[in-house]
């Protein structure tokens, strides 16, 4: 199968000079032999799209490598998690991104067993078979341009909007079995934390754009049964990431 690379796949953002550049991306993964070539195509693709990736076993030498974990994901802009195998410490740094709101893409095998909560989240399937690392960073390349294309202000008032957003990847347009762009639901969101919560009858009353540190999203605001106000966060996995109710 034949992988296309065309321009406005590969690196979108790039091509408009909006948001390339500057970014830095987490690399969770398990530092297996077997896996090497996947870690391979990761770091070739952010060499490609000016992103400089941060790998703990090459950044904290010794001491707390905890703490140092935790610093790295907090001054990332994103990350890549391998979940191939479903490595205890890969998973742990995946909780940790996600808690921080960090968008994350997820990569692994056919033979994972993708947790049923990971299943709507930006996720890639490589051919373990092949071991292609060309293909497998052409493959990265075009969805990190996807990813990245969400930082843009315009693209996220056009998702809100629904008008004039850009055309979204599809695993045919890379060549892959499987791939998963994060679906920003904003009613289902909007219910799930309300029920989180409590509340009930909540009509959403405006989605304005978040950008607050280095966290990019939405915030959600809606009218519920009894007068109160629910706030939602959203983030870039298409998740809620801070809910709050005003009474």
């Amino acid at each position: 199968m034949m992988v296309f690379m065309e321009d406005h796949l590969l690196s979108p953002c790039d091509r408009e000079g909006r948001v390339m550049g500057d970014n830095k991306a987490f690399l969770a993964t398990p530092y297996q032999e077997e896996l090497r070539w996947v870690r391979n195509a990761i770091a070739s693709a952010c060499r490609r799209l000016n992103i400089e990736l941060i790998s703990v076993d090459e950044q904290v030498a010794a001491g707390d490598v905890i703490a140092g974990i935790h610093q790295y994901v907090r001054s990332s802009d994103f990350g890549y998690v391998v979940i191939t195998g479903l490595n205890a410490n890969v998973m742990y740094e995946l909780g940790l991104l996600h808690q921080a709101g960090k968008p994350t893409i997820i990569l692994s095998d056919a033979d994972t067993a993708v947790p049923f909560d990971l299943r709507s989240a930006m996720r890639l399937e490589y051919d373990a078979q092949t071991k292609d690392e060309a293909r497998l960073t052409d493959q990265v390349a075009a969805v990190t341009g996807q990813l990245l294309r969400f930082f843009d202000q315009a693209e996220r008032t056009a998702i809100v909007s629904g008008v004039g957003r850009s055309p979204t990847l599809t695993a045919q347009d890379i060549g892959a079995s499987v791939f998963r762009v994060a679906e920003f639901e904003f009613e289902d969101i909007k219910n799930r934390a309300a029920r989180a919560m409590g509340r009930t009858g909540c009509a959403t009353s405006n989605i304005m754009l978040l950008d607050e540190g280095s966290f990019r999203g939405w915030r959600l605001k809606a009218k519920c049964a009894g007068g109160s106000t629910l706030i939602v966060k959203v983030d870039l996995n298409g998740e809620a990431f801070e809910i709050d109710v005003q009474e």
